[in-house]
């Protein structure tokens, strides 16, 4: 799930798709297809014109276009990306699987920074902040702090 200007992006069950949630009162306003591509697909992001999905077995990260779900850019190979964010330039994701948060630099495609995670970490997002993990196995959220993030904060 990913907060952006005052939504919530969800990609539930399948087919997939994208539902914008106001969380004023809980409505859908709009959803958008995501077609046979996503089906092996689990993490999200989703910015002003593009989505990001995250794959749940080892391949690519992949951002598409909002409007016709072309693919714009791949990053990876990744173990898997069950949760994604992007803060500036770098794109964050965690793996079940492998029970890591990794950074990725947006410009080169390069892997920056990988960290072990307690528990078994699937959707992700940043306040801001910190950085924040859904531990599936514990069933909480958690928060990452990072000495690399401290100067990420948004005003």
């Amino acid at each position: 799930m990913e907060q952006l200007s005052r939504r919530l992006h969800v990609a539930p069950g399948h087919p997939k798709r994208i539902r914008v949630i106001d969380p004023a009162d809980g409505h859908i306003v709009r959803e958008i297809g995501l077609g046979d591509h996503a089906e092996g697909m689990g993490g999200l992001f989703v910015d002003g014109t593009s989505y990001w999905l995250g794959p749940e077995q080892e391949g690519m990260i992949e951002q598409h276009s909002l409007g016709d779900n072309t693919v714009l850019a791949t990053f990876g190979v990744v173990p898997s990306a069950e949760g994604i964010t992007i803060i500036g330039s770098t794109l964050w994701y965690t793996s079940y699987r492998q029970r890591l948060l990794a950074a990725v630099d947006l410009r080169t495609g390069q892997e920056r920074q990988r960290y072990r995670l307690p528990g078994d970490p699937t959707g992700m997002c940043w306040d801001g902040a910190q950085l924040w993990y859904s531990d599936y196995m514990h069933r909480q959220l958690c928060a990452v702090h990072l000495p690399v993030l401290e100067n990420a904060a948004i005003p």
